[in-house]
């Protein structure tokens, strides 16, 4: 049978491995699809999309970078082989280039799933991934039209294995034998043919029974019914005898156990009572000691009180005393204060005074030095 195959691929805002887990849980899956959709995420695990359009097989799984499985849909002839379809995850700037390979298609249908990629997963992937407020709205739809799987589903069960066929499919690379019908298309004939066999026999049965039985027959069917309740109940009564005298005897010990313990509780009231009695006496002569306490504390204070009263009485005098001792002090420095400029003005006199009469006596000294020399170049006059 000739085939074809083809290519597509889209730039996702999201990181591969958040893709690919998105891929591999079934409620999110669902949710960015908008159909129902089921997931085995396992090797040989079932993949179904679309409300079974399309059923697959996981064969290869790459974690974040790659995703192998047998692929087909409900418009594949039944004697065509499954697809291959190679799913690829390459981390690129802005996120992340999903790039679908689809191999084996039958012939005619390449157009048809180019457009189901496209339509079912490459564009709702971009919306889905989009914004976190674009995912809540899809898992809200897909919730809101009953196609949303309940969470924490365990594993299902009868799930076919890795290349096995499928029912009412040719396996891989062959062809259904004309007379050899899929096993479950054999189990409903059966089932079928038992049917209509235990019909017929009940038939059979009403013939054969005289005309008064088929008039007591409603009758007896009537009181067969109405007994049914009662009998239920004497044997629902039966069985419950033993349970509860088997719940009797469990709870007996537990009644003397609670019997005990009122019995026992006015003796641990007495001793309770017995061992708080001196508590209570020590209390008491505590709080009847406290006044005596308290004026033995009064009668130590008092005389440090006074002594403090005494101290805050004299304080004024003190502060008085300093103060006098202190104001010659201060009116001699208040003096000293304005004799300074006074002082300073005499000093600068003396200064000026000395410094007009230094070229005086250096005149005078001049004269004196003069005088001296022609004193002794002069010759001594005989007497």
């Amino acid at each position: 049978m000739a085939t074809e195959e083809l290519s597509v691929s889209s730039l996702i805002s999201a990181s591969p491995n958040r893709i690919y887990a998105t891929w591999m849980d079934e409620r999110r899956h669902t949710a960015f699809t908008g159909q129902r959709s089921t997931v085995d995420p396992w090797v040989g695990g079932r993949l179904t999309a679309a409300d079974g359009y399309i059923d697959a097989t996981h064969i290869l799984l790459d974690t974040g970078r790659r995703i192998v499985m047998t692929w087909r849909t409900a418009d594949f002839p039944l004697d065509a082989p499954d697809s291959q379809v190679e799913i690829r995850f390459e981390a690129v700037a802005g996120g992340t280039r999903v790039q679908v390979h689809h191999t084996g298609i039958p012939e005619g249908q390449r157009d048809r799933y180019k457009k189901t990629w496209r339509s079912v997963y490459l564009d709702p992937m971009k919306r889905f991934f989009a914004s976190k407020g674009a995912q809540k709205r899809a898992l809200k739809d897909a919730k809101k039209r009953g196609v949303l799987p309940a969470p924490g589903r365990g594993p299902r069960t009868g799930r076919r294995p890795i290349l096995g066929p499928r029912p009412g499919h040719a396996p891989v690379g062959g062809i259904i034998a004309p007379n050899e019908p899929p096993a479950e298309v054999a189990e409903a004939k059966a089932d079928a043919e038992k049917r209509a066999a235990e019909k017929a026999e009940a038939k059979k049965a009403e013939v054969k029974m005289p005309p008064a039985e088929l008039k007591s027959a409603p009758k007896k069917a009537k009181a067969a019914k109405k007994a049914a309740p009662k009998k239920a109940k004497k044997g629902a009564k039966k069985k419950a005898a033993p349970k509860k005298a088997k719940a009797a005897k469990k709870a007996a010990p537990k009644k003397a156990k609670k019997a005990a313990k009122k019995k026992a509780a006015p003796k641990k009231a007495k001793k309770a009572a017995k061992k708080a009695a001196p508590k209570k006496a020590k209390k008491t002569a505590k709080k009847k000691a406290a006044p005596k306490k308290a004026k033995k504390a009064a009668k130590k204070a008092a005389p440090k009180k006074a002594k403090k009263t005494a101290k805050k009485k004299a304080a004024p005098k003190k502060a008085k005393k300093a103060a006098k001792k202190a104001a010659p002090k201060k009116a001699r420095k208040a003096t000293k204060k304005k004799a300074a400029p006074k002082k300073a003005k005499k000093a600068a006199a003396k200064k000026s005074a000395k410094k007009k009469a230094a070229p005086k006596k250096a005149k005078k000294a001049a004269k004196k030095k003069s005088t001296r020399k022609t004193a002794k170049k002069q010759p001594a006059r005989k007497k």
